[in-house]
């Protein structure tokens, strides 16, 4: 039988309380990972559904990082980007860009406003790294914003407090009624 002089006892007490504390810790973290895991959702490609609130919040991780080819667009001192935006099922990236002009308010202008070409709505395809201009304003003024994805197939937008809706599948425009 093994004897322990009091010499050494506290050693071994030592030693267990230590090996029963890193026990309990592997233990404990072990199941609070378990519990934090996310389990992996079905892919809205496959499902043709809208993204609800919580998949919207959650694109950029499902996703990915939006391109650097889309956020150069809208590098200008002046213009205001709205989105950008996944499309539900991670295949496309809409967004608008608009001027805010350098004007000062309530002052005459000198010289004459004119169109800025980058001015419009966007579509940027992860498959082939395109980008299609899918609206382009065609007087001053008018103020193209990206609002959302109605589903993974159309874009809803507003220019000048008009709604409109694009179809990705037939790239046709519909004005949309305001009174819902």
């Amino acid at each position: 039988m093994f004897t322990l002089s009091k010499k050494n006892s506290h050693k071994v007490y030592l030693g267990v309380g230590i090996f029963i504390f890193a026990f309990i810790t592997f233990a404990l973290g072990f199941k609070l990972g378990k519990q934090n895991e996310v389990a992996p959702k079905e892919t809205l490609s496959s499902t043709g559904l809208q993204a609800t609130p919580e998949e919207d919040e959650n694109l950029i991780f499902r996703c990915g990082d939006i391109s650097d080819a889309v956020m150069e667009t809208g590098n200008f001192h002046w213009a205001v980007m709205t989105g950008p935006e996944w499309s539900p099922d991670c295949r496309y990236i809409a967004w608008g860009i608009w001027m805010t002009g350098t004007g000062v308010p309530d002052e005459v202008m000198i010289e004459p406003q004119k169109l800025d070409p980058s001015e419009g709505i966007y579509l940027y395809s992860d498959a082939n790294h395109k980008i299609t201009k899918i609206f382009n304003p065609k007087e001053v003024n008018s103020t193209p914003i990206f609002v959302k994805w109605g589903d993974r197939f159309t874009i809803e937008y507003k220019v000048n407090e008009k709604n409109y809706v694009y179809d990705l599948t037939s790239k046709s425009t519909q004005t949309v009624d305001n009174q819902q």
